[in-house]
């Protein structure tokens, strides 16, 4: 689900003459593939409808084509679809869809195609620090995360006592104490920093 959401998000940052529905009909689309190719995971292989129709419309055929140009063999396309064509037949078929749906961009009304215009100057603008968010809070945020590193790293090396061999007590202690180490680092460098702007 979170990759025609992200192809899409990229779309719509790159390609910008598109109607206001591209987005949504890009990610639909790429989650009806999503659903294709994992199908066999929601249906039984025994009269499976999906598998029937997929070999009438002829994709079977140029599905397992295309997965033997990809080195797959022994292709099953009742089974989940192997990781390189999901991503691949993922990127495709939401950029196509959304280039697609580009086609219509001129048949949109004037005011909807302002507020599109409208959308990308906002977004395109610089944030004002001072007048939007008042001033920087990066050394606020630089000792909250030391403290929940430290939280979070003590309570990785007291998951040692919990270890039933020797490399799971090192392994605790090891990681544990490296984000306690982190966190400390953290908080005492936002504490000074805060001090010198103090001043």
């Amino acid at each position: 689900m979170a990759m025609p959401i992200g192809i899409t998000c990229a779309m719509i940052y790159f390609v910008r003459h598109c109607p206001r529905w591209a987005g949504l009909f890009s990610v639909v689309s790429g989650m009806l593939y999503s659903v294709v190719t994992q199908h066999g995971r929601i249906v039984g292989i025994d009269g499976c409808s999906f598998c029937a129709v997929l070999d009438k419309t002829g994709i079977t055929g140029a599905v397992t084509a295309v997965s033997r140009w990809m080195g797959v063999e022994n292709f099953n396309i009742h089974e989940p679809w192997p990781l390189q064509m999901q991503v691949l037949g993922m990127v495709t078929v939401c950029v196509s869809t959304y280039l697609f749906a580009g086609l219509f961009h001129k048949k949109e009304s004037a005011a909807k195609k302002a507020l599109t215009t409208a959308f990308y100057e906002k977004m395109d603008r610089p944030v004002d620090f001072e007048t939007e968010v008042g001033g920087s809070e990066d050394m606020r945020q630089l000792i909250i995360i030391g403290i929940l590193a430290m939280i979070i790293g003590s309570g990785i090396c007291l998951l040692a006592f919990f270890a039933d061999s020797l490399s799971g007590i090192v392994s605790c202690l090891g990681v544990g104490g490296v984000v306690l180490v982190v966190g400390i680092i953290f908080y005492r460098l936002g504490l000074k920093s805060k001090a010198k702007l103090a001043e």
